[in-house]
């Protein structure tokens, strides 16, 4: 008799087409039961969309996972490294991914016979944006275009800069040459921030 296949399939938000999030690699798929964790990474094939859409992960027989327990109430976690990228929703209901696990529940029937889906699992990451408004410290009626701010944050007693692409928060850093400018009415504006504390100098 031929095993069980199992298929994970991730899927990320798409604004226009595109995914709101860039795969940073380092997957991990683990068996849970209870406290007991098994890592069974190592018996599915992971690859990424062609489009950057999502995941999937092919393990081609299940039970024959060597020193994993998989049964009716274990559970398949599945985590990899991802970035929301400049294509992400700002603030409201967030961005998601979600995964499901189709599996082959007739092992008499090659894997490809009859099949089960898991219950949808799905995720939302959030990203904000920080308004930034230049004015005339003696008439705040007058907006000043061309002032240039870095933006950083504290770690302990270290600050870290952001490190941005067209306004866009790519990561942070001990040095950043990237700045953000006001323009003619004195605004300027920085996106993919989490949740924190900010300072501009």
């Amino acid at each position: 008799a031929a095993g069980a296949r199992g298929k994970l399939l991730e899927d990320f938000q798409t604004v226009g087409g595109k995914s709101v999030f860039d795969y940073c690699g380092s997957p991990k798929i683990l068996v849970v039961n209870g406290s007991r964790k098994t890592d069974i990474t190592g018996a599915f094939t992971i690859t990424e969309n062609a489009d950057g859409t999502g995941l999937s992960a092919v393990c081609t027989d299940l039970k024959a996972i060597s020193g994993a327990e998989i049964t009716a109430d274990s559970r398949i976690v599945f985590t990899y490294n991802a970035r929301l990228n400049a294509n992400a929703v700002i603030g409201g209901t967030g961005n998601y991914n979600k995964v499901d696990l189709t599996y082959s529940n007739n092992p008499n029937a090659g894997g490809d016979g009859d099949h089960g889906t898991t219950p949808e699992s799905k995720v939302a990451v959030f990203t904000f944006r920080l308004d930034i408004s230049k004015v005339d410290s003696q008439n705040t009626a007058a907006k000043l275009s061309g002032a240039q701010f870095k933006l950083y944050r504290m770690n302990g007693s270290a600050k870290e800069y952001a490190v941005l692409d067209g306004g866009y928060v790519t990561g942070w850093a001990e040095t950043s040459d990237t700045t953000v400018t006001t323009d003619d009415n004195g605004a300027a504006d920085v996106t993919g921030l989490g949740t924190g504390t900010f300072y501009l100098e």
